[in-house]
């Protein structure tokens, strides 16, 4: 998460080691401020700068980190509720899926700095990437009548109301859990005409990027604290 081993990383790592190794009482007790390693005093990133790490698939070292720490809750695909343990991920199955999709940022016109960020990506199952297409998320999600089972959660006018209701608590549960903030993920796009819908769906991403990345900050705070709960 931090910058230290980006450069001199084997020195690095063999100074920290020493001084930690020579200190492992006040680590195992969390003493962190105890110990002078350098990596314990590094600069953790901040909400502006998780904001703006590249797409995890790429050469971001950060995009990497704060993508990984969004799965630290065990978080299942989103929209099948399939889990994502050790085998699936093994397999190469889940696909690396912008929430907002590429397609629908470029329809409306919105730089490619911004939406192929980590804070734009989560797993997904193959066969649920593809039915995304180049949809908002409140449309993949909230329409979805007829995509995988364990996906749909309104089934049209027919549909059983509590039924419905439950499955959406369930997707809404489900993104919780990979650090998406829900209201501005199910957030509608509404205009008159392509200019109005170009700059709310901008100002939807942003805000959804924004959000995100400081409840991925407050995990890693929690995290670099040792707090497991």
């Amino acid at each position: 998460l931090s910058s230290r081993y980006d450069r001199q990383s084997n020195a690095r790592v063999l100074a920290d080691s020493k001084e930690i190794t020579q200190n492992i009482d006040q680590v195992i007790a969390r003493n962190w401020d105890q110990i002078a390693a350098p990596v314990f005093q590094a600069q953790l990133p901040s909400p502006q700068e998780i904001k703006e790490a590249g797409f995890p698939t790429g050469s971001s070292r950060l995009g990497k980190a704060v993508f990984l720490v969004t799965l630290q809750n065990g978080a299942p695909d989103p929209l099948t509720g399939v889990p994502f343990d050790v085998d699936v991920a093994q397999s190469g199955l889940p696909d690396y899926h912008h929430f907002f999709p590429k397609g629908w940022a470029e329809t409306n016109n919105i730089d490619s700095q911004v939406y192929n960020t980590a804070m734009n990506c989560v797993f997904l199952q193959p066969l649920a990437n593809r039915e995304v297409q180049q949809r908002a998320p409140h449309d993949y999600i909230l329409n979805c009548q007829g995509n995988p089972p364990g996906w749909a959660c309104r089934q049209g006018a027919d549909g059983n109301a509590q039924e419905d209701g439950d499955r959406l608590d369930e997707i809404k549960g489900r993104l919780a859990r990979h650090l998406i903030p829900v209201d501005e993920a199910l957030a509608e796009i509404t205009g008159d005409n392509e200019e109005e819908v170009a700059q709310q769906a901008a100002n939807v991403l942003d805000a959804f990027l924004t959000r995100r990345a400081k409840l991925v900050h407050a995990e890693i705070n929690r995290l670099v604290a040792g707090n497991e709960g």
